[in-house]
């Protein structure tokens, strides 16, 4: 098949370190080595690549006119409070015409099979060129984002994006949702229940797999989370967790791989408890650069918060398996789903910091542990989780969306 792939969010470059970057960029990796056509329409580059992608990337961005009338938007009457943000928001709907004047355009020229769109808070340019083109679209859904923006940041137009999400999700041929919980909320939204699948994350086998962990060893017994330093990824509920564990034992380290807004917490935390040489904030990596850091880890942990919905498919929790680390990390969601207790992780009660500390302690004080917990949540991964398998699923979906479309035209 020859396949478009839109991102058109601003905030995801193809080529960026956080989690979102990852998964666009792994899925349509996976679907080129299964022998198909992947044209990746970016809104955002990135950084230069460490490898060069089997993805051909096109990036498409507002010209000037569009950039003025953006620019006069974002200030015009109660905009000018925040405009920024209404910047942001009104170019995320802009964009939408030139995305798709680039797709048809080349379209012309060499047709493609099928559209698949990440979903994004502004984006009709799929449900669009879906209805121009006679091409079905297939929608990933990755989170509930207006919910998420209007909880966590601000969301100016925000029934707007209520309204995109309703009508991309009934017009969308099929959509491809990470959770569980994610493929509710689109049924919620109007989506047909027949034409959504659920489709977890996964990991590259070639980047994350079991090291020798006596050569990768540092000193001391290192405590390690991945991940952006965000509210819902439980920070709190890991240094209060450290907290208990650096008064009980001299020895305990905590390496953290990510950035984010609550970072200068962590600092302050370490600064409150005198912790500042054992604490070791890495900050963001490149994702290349990830592995090798994780071999440090002696546990790996997500401590995710208590919440309700929760609609996560962490990409951490599948490199930390793909890497073979013993994991103790919350009971909740997909992540109950994929891991079972005892015998590829410890799991403990989202936001019970004294459950994670006595979680970590065991596998300290347990090596033979540590290695079983590893060495099964590694195997399980590569049974299951690997991207190839995942952008299977996707082209399972879109065979059949492609194939109940000959029937109908057939008929």
């Amino acid at each position: 098949m020859r396949i478009a792939y839109l991102l058109t969010d601003l905030g995801i470059p193809f080529f960026g370190r956080k989690g979102a970057s990852v998964h666009a960029r792994s899925i349509t990796e996976a679907i080129s080595q299964l022998g198909h056509d992947v044209v990746c329409y970016a809104a955002v580059a990135g950084d230069d690549p460490a490898q060069p992608s089997p993805v051909t990337i096109r990036v498409v961005t507002l010209d000037p006119t569009l950039e003025e009338l953006v620019d006069a938007a974002s200030r015009d009457g109660q905009a000018s409070a925040r405009p920024n943000l209404r910047r942001r928001e009104i170019a995320g709907l802009c964009i939408n015409d030139p995305f798709r004047r680039r797709v048809a355009e080349d379209h012309s020229h060499r047709p493609f099979d099928l559209l698949i769109e990440r979903y994004s808070l502004w984006s009709l340019a799929g449900a669009r060129l879906a209805r121009d083109l006679s091409i079905p679209l297939l929608l990933e859904v990755n989170a509930p984002l207006p919910e998420e923006a209007q909880r966590f940041r601000s969301l100016a137009l925000a029934a707007v994006a209520h309204a995109i999400r309703r009508q991309v999700f009934h017009e969308a041929a099929g959509i491809a949702a990470v959770s569980r919980e994610l493929a509710e909320g689109a049924v919620r939204e109007g989506a047909d229940p027949g034409r959504i699948a659920v489709v977890p994350n996964g990991f590259d086998p070639a980047l994350f797999h079991p090291g020798d962990p006596e050569a990768e060893r540092r000193d001391g017994f290192v405590v390690g989370f991945l991940g952006s330093l965000k509210p819902w990824h439980g920070i709190e509920t890991l240094c209060r967790a450290f907290a208990g564990l650096a008064r009980d034992d001299s020895r305990v380290r905590l390496l953290i791989l990510g950035d984010g807004p609550l970072r200068g917490r962590i600092e302050r935390f370490a600064r409150r408890f005198r912790l500042g040489d054992r604490i070791e904030p890495a900050g963001s990596l490149p994702h290349d650069r990830v592995p090798a850091l994780l071999r440090h880890f002696d546990v790996a942990v997500a401590p995710y918060a208590d919440a309700e919905g929760f609609y996560f498919s962490p990409l951490k929790i599948f490199e930390y398996m793909g890497a073979g680390l013993p994991i103790v990390t919350s009971a909740i969601g997909q992540i109950a789903e994929v891991l079972e207790d005892g015998r590829t992780a410890l799991l403990v009660p989202p936001g019970d910091a004294q459950a994670l500390a006595c979680a970590i302690r065991r596998l300290r004080d347990d090596e033979g542990l540590r290695r079983s917990l590893g060495g099964a949540a590694s195997a399980a991964a590569r049974e299951r989780f690997c991207w190839r398998d995942t952008a299977r699923k996707v082209i399972g979906l879109a065979q059949g969306i492609l194939e109940s479309r000959t029937v109908c035209h057939g008929a």
